[in-house]
């Protein structure tokens, strides 16, 4: 028994919406990585990005630990499963928004060693 017409255009409407909604630009992630580009890793020093194995689990692994088509991997870093990364970095966040002074200190470090900078600046123009 052939289907009605209506029926079929309103199921291709419907899987076409579907399809839409499933699919995302090239490039744009289906899940979040909130530390994406934030965060180096250890072994080379290059970003981490999000990637997404299985249709399952999210990692963190290194830009630089994928082939290309002009270059082999140049890092052997493993994954990092997003969930623990995440974890400890929005427990130090939280550790520094917690501890006010740990930001002062890290601002005064930081002022102390310009001013030491300028001072070596300021020798190389008296020098010259």
């Amino acid at each position: 028994m052939p289907l009605p017409l209506l029926w079929m255009n309103t199921s291709f409407s419907r899987l076409t919406e579907q399809l839409i909604e499933q699919s995302s630009p090239a490039g744009v992630p289906k899940n979040d990585y909130l530390l994406s580009g934030h965060v180096a890793c250890s072994k080379c020093g290059a970003p981490l990005v999000g990637t997404y194995l299985n249709h399952k689990y999210r990692y963190y692994r290194c830009r630089c630990n994928y082939p290309t088509a002009v270059s082999n991997p140049m890092c052997d870093a493993g994954y990092i499963r997003a969930e623990q990364i995440e974890k400890l970095v929005w427990q130090e966040v939280r550790k520094v928004i917690e501890h006010p002074r740990l930001i002062m200190a890290e601002l005064e470090k930081r002022a102390d060693a310009s001013r030491q900078g300028n001072g070596h600046i300021q020798r190389e123009i008296a020098r010259i």
